[in-house]
């Protein structure tokens, strides 16, 4: 049995329990193959992390919508756009309320071991209690925390056991490289994509004919231009609406949100290293540049001293929104859902249909080309 160890910077984005990493995790803890454990903070951090990025999300849609109604105040679809806009505000609550009890549902599911409270801790809960406020803010530092409970782990586990972290923390990484059965992994799918990992979910699946998946997935490489604009109508979807920080960005939080993508350039697929999910899932990296139309708001002393002022969205009373236009490089993972029917039509030369690839995650968006940051003065 591996025991893992969950951190609380595993992101809570909107897609966490439908990410097929998430999804093989649960099939693993089921086999009990791995055992999970988590700090005393990590279903209420990550609880938060949710919650705030659903504010953010209809927040943003909300102030979309106004922006439209503001242009086209005596235009046809005003009142449509304005029943829109108060429909969302009042469902906002109770779209926040089911976000909630769907992360609760899956945190009771997946059946983890919440190590319990130190010394140190139990101040800062107690801190919480009595402000009425989320423990996160009391604790301290991410680092400090994850290293005290990843002692107690090793203590619970005992010696030898096979111990995977996951954290972005580089000191506890070196920490735990003399120990020869402790490793850290980034993200939950660099944990996913270990060769162990990868036999155990074969062998829990072994009614299903994996190896005529894989082998169809070397085919399919020939395919990588037709597999590349397959994968762009795939983005769109995931890719617009997401919030990008890049210090380029020349706000006071050097953030943008993707509002727009345009032509994809070529795709990077690691065609030789599928990863399997379980279940018949079979997912690969991919890494490609895509055009995309950003946006941000800015204060306007700031705006006017830029050398490239982009366009002008919406005007309020201290800052504006702009839109631009630039590159981001994308990663993620892409699924390539076989079933052997769909191998035996393509082995008759049948054309792949759109929806033979869908996005598992998009793990990075980085901008590669952007020319915001040139400030007069």
């Amino acid at each position: 049995m591996i025991c893992l160890v969950l951190n609380t910077d595993l992101e809570a984005n909107e897609d966490l329990l439908l990410h097929k990493d998430r999804q093989a995790l649960s099939r693993l803890i089921e086999a009990n193959e791995v055992k999970l454990y988590s700090p005393p903070v990590f279903s209420d951090s990550m609880r938060l992390q949710r919650l705030r990025w659903f504010e953010n999300k209809t927040t943003e849609y909300l102030s979309r919508i106004e922006a439209l109604i503001q242009r086209n105040q005596t235009g046809p679809k005003s009142k449509e756009l304005g029943t829109v806009k108060r429909t969302i505000e009042a469902s906002y609550r109770e779209i926040l309320q089911a976000s909630e009890r769907q992360f609760l549902t899956w945190f009771r599911a997946i059946n983890q071991d919440t190590l319990p409270l130190g010394e140190s801790e139990t101040k800062y809960f107690m801190a919480a209690y009595h402000a009425q406020l989320p423990v996160s803010q009391f604790l301290r530092s991410e680092s400090e925390r994850l290293k005290g409970y990843v002692s107690q782990v090793l203590e619970h586990a005992g010696d030898g056991v096979p111990t995977v972290i996951i954290s972005k923390d580089e000191a506890l990484s070196q920490a735990c490289k003399p120990h020869a059965h402790i490793t850290c992994c980034r993200q939950l799918i660099d944990f996913i994509k270990r060769n162990d990992v990868q036999s155990l979910l074969r062998r829990l699946d072994r009614g299903i004919a994996t190896g005529q998946h894989f082998l169809a997935i070397s085919r399919f490489q020939a395919l990588a231009v037709s597999a590349g604009k397959r994968l762009s109508h795939a983005l769109k979807e995931h890719v617009i609406g997401l919030q990008i920080c890049d210090l380029l960005i020349p706000n006071d939080d050097n953030m943008a949100h993707i509002i727009g993508m345009g032509e994809c350039g070529a795709v990077k697929a690691e065609f030789s290293q599928p990863i399997y999910f379980g279940a018949g899932d079979i997912g690969l990296e991919f890494e490609l540049d895509i055009v995309v139309d950003v946006s941000f708001d800015i204060f306007k002393v700031d705006y006017f001293s830029l050398r490239h002022k982009p366009r002008i969205m919406a005007e309020y009373e201290h800052h504006v929104r702009v839109k631009d236009r630039s590159i981001a490089r994308v990663k993620g993972v892409a699924l390539i859902p076989f079933c052997l029917d769909y191998l035996a039509a393509r082995n008759k030369g049948e054309r792949l249909p759109h929806q033979t690839i869908k996005i598992s995650s998009i793990d990075d968006v980085t901008l590669r080309n952007y020319t915001l940051a040139q400030v007069d003065g």
